[in-house]
């Protein structure tokens, strides 16, 4: 795999159609990724992890950075799929992006959701034509942070997610990297099962 200036999409994508495991080494080095990331069915794994990862320690993860991208950074939509170790954010704010779409059931262990003109993680459960939904997925020790929504925003009937010790903190963030200022515009966790607009309610 590249990392850096050079688009790491094309091989990050080849790597994840094969549907074996993915491991990516070089933490703290930021493979730059050009469109979104499919994941159905696949393990994929920041490999440089140190024993234990909690609060905002970060050293140890491997970056992902997406540059350009519009939509949603990373979505999982037909099948299981688990990601460990792995922090996601959003290059800079020329696009509207959200981090992470949840329509199918997913694993995600010490992973970051940070820094996205959007929301960190959104599910509305009720997927998309075709798909089931994102019942019984886990979240254990993962962060959503500087995010210009919600951090975790569960819309039209998103329930039965598990959150174990994760962290949302400094979501409404007016400007890129930014804490901020105005308290209750937008949440670190929000939930309406009743919201039409989803991702959009707040």
């Amino acid at each position: 795999l590249t990392n850096g200036v050079t688009d790491s999409y094309p091989y990050i994508k080849l790597a994840l159609d094969t549907k074996l495991p993915v491991r990516l080494p070089f933490p703290r080095v930021a493979y730059r990724v050009t469109q979104n990331i499919i994941l159905n069915g696949n393990s994929f794994e920041g490999m440089a992890a140190a024993p234990e990862r909690y609060g905002s320690e970060d050293i140890a993860k491997v970056i992902i950075e997406f540059d350009g991208v519009t939509g949603d950074a990373v979505q999982n939509i037909n099948t299981l799929s688990s990601v460990k170790n792995i922090w996601f954010r959003q290059k800079n704010w020329s696009t509207q992006l959200n981090g992470l779409y949840l329509s199918r059931y997913a694993y995600f262990e010490d992973c970051m959701f940070t820094h996205f003109n959007g929301h960190g993680f959104y599910s509305n459960s009720t997927g998309v034509a075709g798909s089931a939904n994102a019942y019984h997925s886990v979240f254990n020790r993962s962060q959503f942070l500087y995010n210009a929504k919600h951090g975790v925003g569960l819309f039209n009937g998103a329930n039965a997610i598990t959150l174990r010790d994760c962290l949302a903190r400094w979501n409404g963030s007016p400007f890129y990297d930014v804490q901020p200022t105005i308290v209750g515009l937008y949440d670190g966790l929000y939930v309406d099962g009743d919201n039409p607009d989803f991702p959009d309610g707040g």
